[in-house]
């Protein structure tokens, strides 16, 4: 260490440093869906599963008078059970002895206890690490020896016969997502290939979301930059060339200029629109997919924690000190089906 300025007063020097008490750290960790999420009953295994069913069709038919009941007809066939695994994260944290004593004396700027701040480093390490799981697109892993993964939100969403989730056990074809083949919009909840989305394609999302839930219903879209950078112009674009139902205009004398979508709303549903950083996060860069979003009805999604996340101090010793914390929870999806995804890949 040392300043700048040793020369003045004097070839001795004896000028003090300024080292300002702040240290900045700015990084993305607002963690929507980790936040908002339910956190549902404790899990007591490593695997966490529940069941679903479902209703038969509707029927036009009558029947004879004086007709008699048939015997079976079995309600509970159609019953099928799914779930995943427990996700496992887990960080160290330590500090020298001589370090933390100068942090005890003051001798260190911003900082007042070294071990403490490291501790709370940690943890907002964790949760930013717990939000890039949730809404990661990998599937899950509970067998052997290998790492403990849960089932991340990109996965879940992952249309019957897709790539991704791939793991047992899985939800039957009747409570996956279905895809957009490309022939209308109107034909599944998830589009694929999309850097720029119209209107209509997210109104279709909305239409067919509204098929599975019998009506309109709120979603929270979890969206990145240019994903949502598309959705404020939805209302701004010439009608003429694009999907946009309606224009927005604005008063050139005003002294705010507004550019953003929070809600969309439609015959067939309403969005509630909250950017993320970590949606699909690459483990290389550490930085999430700009174009990928979900379309969530979070009465649908529930974290199962076995181990919240905490931490846990060891004992001191002659070297300094040291601790670790710790998480264990499972992702889980009561019906991927009731859900919408877009994204480019």
């Amino acid at each position: 260490m040392r300043a700048d300025s040793y020369d003045s007063p004097g070839r001795a020097g004896g000028n003090r440093e300024d080292l300002r008490d702040v240290i900045t750290i700015l990084e993305p960790e607002k963690t929507p869906y980790t936040s908002m999420v339910k956190k549902g009953d404790d899990a007591s295994s490593t695997l966490v599963e529940q069941l679903a069913d479902n209703l038969r069709k509707p029927r036009k038919t009558g029947t004879k008078e004086g007709q008699d009941a048939g015997k079976g007809n079995n309600k509970a066939k159609n019953r099928v059970r799914f779930g995943t695994f427990i996700h496992r994260i887990q960080d160290e944290y330590g500090v020298t002895d001589v370090q933390q004593n100068i942090s005890k004396k003051k001798g260190t700027a911003g900082v007042a206890d070294e071990f403490a701040r490291d501790k709370a480093i940690t943890l907002r390490e964790m949760k930013r690490d717990m939000e890039a799981v949730n809404c990661a697109a990998q599937d899950h892993h509970g067998g052997d020896e290998a790492e403990m993964l849960t089932r991340g939100i990109g996965c879940w969403l992952d249309p019957a016969g897709g790539s991704v989730m791939t793991t047992a056990p899985l939800p039957p074809t009747s409570h996956r997502t279905t895809s957009w083949n490309g022939s209308g919009i109107t034909t599944g909840q998830v589009i694929s290939g999309v850097t720029a989305p119209t209107e209509a394609q997210l109104n279709g999302v909305l239409q067919f979301l509204s098929r599975i839930h019998g009506g309109s219903v709120t979603y929270d879209c979890l969206g990145g930059d240019q994903f949502q950078n598309v959705v404020d112009n939805f209302t701004r674009t010439n009608s003429s060339t694009t999907n946009a139902r309606y224009q927005v205009q604005q008063d050139a004398g005003s002294h705010e200029i507004s550019l953003q979508v929070k809600v969309f709303s439609s015959t067939f549903g309403t969005v509630n629109f909250i950017p993320t950083q970590f949606n699909a996060i690459t483990d290389a860069t550490g930085a999430g997919d700009p174009y990928r979003a979900y379309i969530l009805f979070m009465e649908m999604w529930e974290l199962n924690f076995l181990e919240d996340l905490h931490a846990v101090d060891g004992e001191e010793g002659a070297g300094g000190q040291s601790g670790y914390a710790k998480a264990m929870w499972a992702n889980n999806c009561l019906s991927p089906k009731g859900n919408g995804m877009i994204y480019n890949s």
